[in-house]
């Protein structure tokens, strides 16, 4: 196996490790501690470019930490993109010994940013939350079943047993809470996070522990890293479908059931979902793109998300830490951006270059916290009293009046 300054792609089981590079005999060493940590210190003395691992439902983890004590760059990657990239360079066998090569030759092409695993506060929030949504399960399913019983002694014990699985659930989201709330950092994100109606403790929860990025990459890196970015499917005149594919299932299912309170409560989603409803969008499309809304980003927002063909239509979004209203694709965009980035002050960020009056607009901006915000080229009908608005050719800050408010409020 030549290692020396080379990508190095490592297939896992739970007894071995097949260990390569592009060229080579792979080898096999012993999937424990000391194999680990003698193979960790072989490719730290070779001076490898990185090492590839797939995703192996956890098995990946200890092999990682054995590299990164020796600090050997390592990235995890995901398995089913390494199989599409196997199939086009013409390889459909799989087999572990063809598996290491393929990854380091991935590697090489991909030269994927090292993997970072989640440090012990993080790790141990992933768990209650899997925890919790495994106990969720088996009172679905209990309940379920409960009603297919004949024997009413049956019955009793099937009841007793759902309600100490629900007592523990509560156990469990306190305990939940109460963790997130012991570190200053992720107590601050959270209390961001819930302050937008249909984010409650659960999502904010999944968030924290499942999404690390929050905050750092911007909004249509994120929507895609969750999965909840719909792609592009044309070719030529064809003008395909677009869904969304890949991403993070649990976020994303997060995310739906907070979109699914919030186009039911939340006054700004509400009224987009109605309206897509009104033109003949299904459920779920109408659902998705206040579900997009809620993801979160780290940057202020100059346009909207485009969701579907490119047309004129209004589009509200409501981002956890960053409340976005915003026109179609066609349409010069009108947005309010809180950052999400962790400072001690909310700075908004608010742009219009289309003055139509919209009362949905001016209700969602009284909502938002303007004491907070600094108000830019807005309106005066959406404007706050107190607020500032920046003049065309920049020349100074002026307070916005109160009076263009008071009718919307009347309206």
């Amino acid at each position: 196996m030549t290692t020396s300054g080379a990508w190095i792609g490592v297939d896992i089981c739970k007894k071995h490790l097949d260990v390569g590079g592009v060229t080579g005999t792979p080898v096999r060493v012993r999937n424990d501690a000391d194999g680990r940590k003698a193979l960790a210190r072989r490719l730290k003395a070779e001076n490898v470019r990185g090492v590839i691992l797939e995703a192996t439902g956890g098995l990946e983890r200890p092999v990682l930490r054995a590299f990164e004590a020796e600090s050997v760059p390592a990235s995890i990657v995901n398995p089913a993109r390494v199989r599409k990239f196997a199939e086009g360079t013409g390889q459909l066998a799989k087999t572990d010994k063809i598996d290491t090569p393929i990854l380091a030759r991935f590697g090489e092409y991909m030269k994927p940013a090292p993997t970072v695993l989640a440090d012990d506060h993080r790790q141990k929030l992933r768990d209650l939350i899997a925890y919790r949504s495994q106990i969720n399960q088996e009172i679905t399913a209990r309940s379920a079943q409960v009603k297919q019983y004949a024997s009413s002694d049956i019955v009793e014990r099937a009841t007793a047993a759902i309600e100490t699985l629900r007592g523990e659930r509560k156990l469990l989201e306190r305990e939940i809470e109460a963790h997130i709330k012991s570190k200053d950092d992720t107590q601050r994100l959270y209390k961001r996070l819930t302050t937008v109606p249909g984010v409650g403790l659960i999502v904010a929860a999944t968030m924290l522990a499942e999404l690390s990025e929050l905050g750092r990459l911007n909004r249509r890196k994120i929507a895609a890293l969750v999965g909840i970015a719909p792609f592009a499917n044309e070719s030529g005149d064809r003008k395909g479908y677009r869904s969304i594919r890949g991403g993070r299932d649990d976020v994303r299912q997060a995310l739906y059931n907070s979109a699914t309170v919030a186009i039911r409560h939340n006054p700004v989603a509400k009224p987009f979902y109605e309206g897509l409803r009104a033109r003949g969008k299904p459920h779920k499309v109408a659902s998705w793109p206040p579900c997009e809304s809620y993801s979160p980003s780290s940057t202020p927002c100059s346009r909207p998300t485009r969701i579907g063909h490119a047309r004129k239509r209004e589009q509200k979004e409501i981002r956890d830490g960053c409340y976005t209203y915003a026109n179609g694709a066609t349409e010069s965009p009108r947005t309010l951006c809180l950052s999400i980035s962790p400072c001690t002050k909310p700075e908004a960020f608010v742009s219009s270059t289309n003055a139509r009056r919209n009362s949905a607009a001016a209700a969602f901006l009284r909502a938002v916290p303007m004491a907070c915000c600094t108000a830019v080229n807005l309106p005066s009908r959406m404007r706050a009293p107190g607020s500032f608005s920046r003049s065309a050719s920049s020349r100074g800050l002026r307070p916005a009046s109160t009076s263009s408010l008071s009718a919307t409020n009347r309206s």
